[in-house]
């Protein structure tokens, strides 16, 4: 007899570090990845929902008809899942219970978490609850649009989002990249209760939802028991994640190449961009690829550019770039682009010198084999320490179970990295593809 109905369990384990995860999977397509640490007080928690800001568009499984949300929908579910303005709601009785409670909303997933060293069950039943069966009400969405829309004023005050928000939309034209993930303050209003139920319908199902389990579980059968008997409860009578439609724009679009601004600042900054032009709506690539494109132009950039390499080093000396140089690829099925920021007393002359060199060290092929050997050895040793911290592992684990890779084989995949021809994804760094956004600070008016 199964000693768990409707659940499969195997066990993998990283080749790497010896890493065991046991994976679980209900019937329903739901995903378990428990990745036990013996000994640890602390537990880590985190229902994974690969749905997210730019999911906008989509095909109502129910009714078949197609659905255009508003911006910042994603978000508002979010805020009414876990609200911290209901005194009697999930996250006033979580933290009654000693518990630390996370809620967010990304452009492509929405997380829900916790950490705990007591009192686990229970913090997992409620989450189950309030994630799978909330309250929706006119009276709630209003007071949500209320404290969305201050929450949207506060960032509106930050100079660095209000820079990557022009950045963006010089690289591309649908909102959906470029406003923020709350939405804008007209599509915050014309979000309706009923547009919030229809999404929640569609979106929190069971069938593509995970549940990362970091921790000490000494009955680890008792609960996995538990999370399929709530599962029964809550599967309902679909199955199937909805399908997603493409956002309106046209893939060809020019880009921007550069915008200067004034802001009020007491630094002058620099926002470079490159988009990569060959993923066209059309080329969906596996999770490994993601992965793999994602640690390759990461590094391939560092190496080249970031500090200890010459160009960092020359441009450092030159008063031109800092410690805050910051470098970041952001790799979807769909759609690429590699971005650097920094601080700088001459933002357009340091974004025009690191574009250059960069783009010529692409150019040429410059690869140093004994630094990207030092990078890797590092970003791998950052993986292998954050194992001992659950949050940390918690983390790692969503990332890979969100490439729909088994976090087991999360660590191997540095060594699948290979050598020069990592230079090959970064082949789109070149002056057509580029956008800069530049800001001079300025004083506020009567500021000393």
């Amino acid at each position: 007899m199964n000693p768990m109905p409707g659940m499969i369990r195997y066990e993998r384990k990283d080749k790497v570090t010896g890493q065991l995860v046991h994976v679980y999977q209900h019937h329903s397509g739901f995903k378990i990845d428990l990745i036990p640490k013996a000994g640890f007080k602390n537990k880590y928690c985190s229902f994974l929902i690969p749905f997210g800001a730019e999911h906008l568009n989509y095909l109502d499984r129910y009714s078949g008809d197609v659905i255009k949300a508003e911006l910042g929908t994603a978000h508002f579910l979010e805020h009414c899942i876990f609200s911290s303005a209901d005194s009697s709601g999930v996250v006033s009785q979580l933290t009654a219970l000693g518990v630390d409670t996370e809620a967010y909303t990304t452009a492509t997933y929405t997380l829900f978490s916790f950490t705990c060293v007591e009192s686990f069950a229970e913090a997992l039943k409620l989450y189950f609850r309030a994630i799978f069966s909330p309250e929706f009400s006119d009276e709630k969405t209003k007071r949500e649009k209320e404290i969305i829309l201050t929450e949207l004023n506060m960032y509106k005050e930050d100079l660095s989002t209000a820079a990557e928000r022009i950045l963006m939309q010089a690289l591309y034209s649908h909102p959906a990249f470029y406003e923020d993930i709350l939405g804008t303050a007209d599509s915050i209003a014309a979000i309706e209760t009923e547009d919030l139920r229809r999404m929640h319908k569609n979106f929190y199902t069971p069938s593509c939802m995970s549940l990362i389990l970091v921790g000490s579980f000494e009955e680890e059968e008792a609960l996995i028991r538990g999370v399929a008997e709530w599962l029964e409860i809550y599967v309902g009578s679909g199955l199937r994640y909805p399908k997603l439609l493409p956002l309106e724009g046209d893939p060809e679009e020019e880009i921007t190449p550069m915008q200067r601004l004034e802001l009020p600042s007491s630094t002058s900054s620099f926002y470079l961009a490159y988009k990569k032009p060959t993923l066209r709506g059309h080329e969906h690539r596996d999770g490994s690829e993601i992965l793999r494109s994602k640690m390759s132009g990461k590094l391939v950039t560092s190496m080249l550019i970031d500090q200890g390499s010459g160009a960092f080093e020359e441009l450092y000396d030159e008063g031109l770039v800092d410690e805050s140089l910051s470098i970041d690829y952001t790799v979807e099925s769909t759609y690429a682009y590699l971005s650097i920021s920094g601080d700088s007393m001459q933002p357009e002359r340091a974004a025009e010198k690191l574009a250059a060199r960069l783009e010529e060290y692409i150019r040429l092929g410059a690869f140093d084999e004994q630094r990207m050997d030092e990078l890797i050895r590092s970003r791998l040793g950052d993986f292998l320490r954050s194992l001992d911290d659950v949050e940390q592992c918690g983390e790692a684990a969503v990332r890979t179970r969100l490439r729909h890779l088994e976090f087991s084989d999360y660590a191997s995949v540095f060594y699948s990295l290979k050598g020069r021809e990592m230079l090959k994804e970064l082949d789109f760094v070149k002056p057509e593809n580029r956008a800069v956004v530049v800001v001079h600070g300025r004083k506020e008016k009567g500021a000393k």
